[in-house]
């Protein structure tokens, strides 16, 4: 027996059938990753840092937006961040952030390997990598709209990335197609076109959290 999800291709039925719904929610916000650019840096603190080769724009320097952290080699862990833009030149592709608020698990993260290297120019012995994922304003099990998006992308197209879950180590992987790309608000409008079983539980588990 098979069964079809709204906006979704037919696939068979699994347990979480019965229980789908499709109900636009707000929160949790859902940090929402398209395999942009990773950064890497020397400079960095708890507090704030230096991101080299940067060459985003960002709609104003005191909007919040979201930050994944991770170092190499630390068995795949990663915290998420809120960061706040502080400077930004694009002529030198530099940017500045605050951080704003950190996970646990983002706190663990740096804590653990704050190891400057006595340059007495605030760098770190040990690498931070930096993605700047977007995170929705909305979101269903049809689809998501997404903020904070400064990449391109054509209405139509097929897009893949990883939801990360806020205040969670989960994360899931999923298909969208386009829907609509509005610029000057950076916002992406996506619809799922493939939604397996354990990205399924992930939202599950986030209206869980709104409870």
């Amino acid at each position: 027996m098979a069964l079809t999800r709204p906006g979704l291709a037919t696939k068979p039925s699994s347990s979480n059938a019965s229980r789908f719904r499709d109900k636009r929610y707000t929160i949790p916000a859902l940090s929402v990753d398209l395999f942009g650019k990773v950064y890497e840096t020397v400079f960095w603190s708890a507090q704030q840092m230096l991101l080299p080769n940067f060459e985003e724009k960002m709609l104003d320097d005191k909007t919040p937006v979201p930050a994944v952290v991770q170092i190499d080699g630390d068995n795949g862990r990663y915290g998420l961040a809120s960061v706040i833009p502080k400077r930004i030149h694009l002529d030198k592709k530099l940017g500045m952030f605050q951080f704003s608020d950190l996970s646990p698990e983002a706190q663990t993260i740096l804590a653990r390997y704050d190891k400057p290297t006595g340059k007495g120019d605030g760098s770190q012995i040990t690498p931070l990598k930096v993605y700047l994922p977007s995170d929705t304003v909305n979101w269903s099990f049809s689809g998501m709209m997404l903020q904070h998006f400064r990449g391109t992308a054509e209405s139509g197209s097929v897009v893949n990335g990883v939801i990360r879950l806020p205040r969670s180590v989960h994360k899931a992987t999923f298909s969208c197609i386009v829907i609509r790309h509005i610029v000057e608000k950076q916002r992406l409008a996506l619809k799922f076109s493939s939604l397996p079983d354990h990205t399924f539980a992930i939202l599950e588990e986030a209206i869980k959290k709104t409870g």
